[in-house]
């Protein structure tokens, strides 16, 4: 992608109007920024307020946010602090993402729900690791990819062995990671798990950066150097600190959790402390901190899913950051527009199986459990479908028997037949034939 254009010095065109009384008067007291906190890229192709040029109307805003922004505990490659600003939207957007995030997904008197809630939890999960992978290139497709997480069989591939070390990488921090605070060994061991197998020297999985390392930030359609992460050497002490932060551990005044989580993948991504799987790691950290501060129903949505729609903005909300002197203020108001189109986009979804399984158990019997709905659910949505017991057993995180006995129970019912192939017995829709 084309780099943005960095900002100009404003420091000149700042003097310019502090000499001007009239001008000095208009900017102390009138606000210049309508509150999307525009970066110099998108500033300067508008038309600037009344007596102002756009490089004069950049020096303004500088000034301005530079009363509100707040400096951070660590620093970028060049040793600036990464600050951010929190414009009024902020707060709108944060509100809102605190009260949604507080609720409850699942009903506890609706037993449709209840027994929809961990085949959910598995899709999304499957999507995360996909949509995550193919953001750094896995070679495969969504289908292909879920798919294969379904069925349980091995990677044919270094993309499908991605997809495959995402979803486990997820599953480890959902039941392991999660219960402790964040460490820089702690950070090692997930990147170890996302990179296993895919690496051209394994001893890279899990280890930092060695100052022998050449890494650069490239744009892989043209191979233009987007951003030169900080030398290997500081990377122990970087870490460090960031994991200080992330922990609470230093901060002076308070952070919101949801921002703190932001800053995390932020500055894990910038940093870039391994060979390969920055990305990766850094937005499966900003699922730990989110569930680490309570935030559960995190795991209702996928992040990369709706950061792989629009990777060019995801992009560009880096370099943002790194063409504005660290002010991280341009990638949080992008993420936060990501986590609340997420949000909008959960519960209708989850409505809709509710009600699928409340309306297949009136046409079918009421004594089918969730599972076994979800089976016919997805049945009559893809035709020639079939399930087997290993790919309901990791629908569902149920074990071996009770996937036989709901697949079971569905034939003798007349509702699947079953068929041999191979070793193994394959369950498809029995209806209409």
């Amino acid at each position: 992608m084309k780099l943005p254009q960095s900002p100009p010095d404003a420091t000149q065109a700042l003097q310019r109007l502090w000499k001007d009384a009239s001008a000095r008067e208009r900017l102390l007291t009138t606000p210049v920024d309508d509150g999307r906190y525009l970066h110099w890229d998108e500033l300067r192709r508008r038309k600037p307020p009344t007596g102002l040029d756009p490089a004069q109307w950049w020096s303004v805003l500088r000034f301005q946010r530079r009363l509100t922004r707040r400096e951070l505990p660590f620093t970028d490659g060049e040793g600036r602090p990464f600050t951010h600003a929190a414009p009024p939207s902020f707060a709108e957007v944060l509100h809102v993402i605190d009260r949604r995030l507080a609720d409850s997904l699942v009903d506890p008197d609706n037993a449709y729900a209840r027994g929809l809630r961990a085949h959910q939890l598995v899709e999304v999960q499957r999507e995360e690791a996909a949509s995550s992978s193919i953001l750094e290139g896995a070679a495969t497709t969504l289908v292909i990819a879920k798919e294969l997480l379904r069925s349980g069989r091995k990677p044919a591939n270094r993309g499908e062995r991605m997809v495959v070390n995402n979803f486990a990488a997820l599953e480890f921090l959902r039941t392991e990671l999660v219960q402790q605070p964040l460490t820089p060994q702690g950070v090692c061991a997930l990147h170890a798990r996302i990179t296993q197998d895919t690496l051209e020297d394994p001893a890279d999985c899990g280890r930092l950066r060695k100052p022998d390392d050449d890494v650069h930030v490239v744009d892989r359609t043209d191979g233009t150097v987007l951003y030169t992460p900080p030398p290997a050497a500081q990377l122990p002490k970087r870490l460090e600190t960031l994991c200080a932060f992330t922990n609470g551990a230093t901060l002076k005044e308070f952070v919101h959790p949801v921002v703190r989580a932001m800053l995390l993948h932020l500055a894990l991504a910038s940093d870039h402390p391994f060979v390969d799987g920055n990305g990766r790691t850094a937005r499966a950290l900003f699922y730990w901190a989110m569930l680490r501060q309570g935030y559960t129903l995190a795991e209702w949505f996928s992040i990369s899913a709706i950061v792989r729609r629009a990777r060019t903005q995801y992009a560009r909300a880096f370099l943002y950051t790194q063409t504005d002197g660290s002010d991280a203020t341009d990638f949080l108001r992008h993420h936060l527009r990501v986590l609340k189109n997420a949000l909008a986009q959960i519960q209708p979804g989850f409505d809709d199986r509710v009600h699928e399984a409340a309306s297949l158990a009136k046409e079918y019997g009421a004594d089918l459990n969730p599972r076994q709905l979800a089976v016919l659910a997805h049945a009559r949505k893809h035709a020639g479908a079939t399930d087997t017991v290993l790919t309901h057993q990791h629908d569902h995180r149920i074990a071996d028997q009770a996937a036989r006995s709901d697949l079971t129970n569905l034939v003798a019912a007349g509702l699947l037949a079953v068929r041999s192939e191979g070793r193994t017995r394959l369950y498809a829709s029995a209806l209409g034939s």
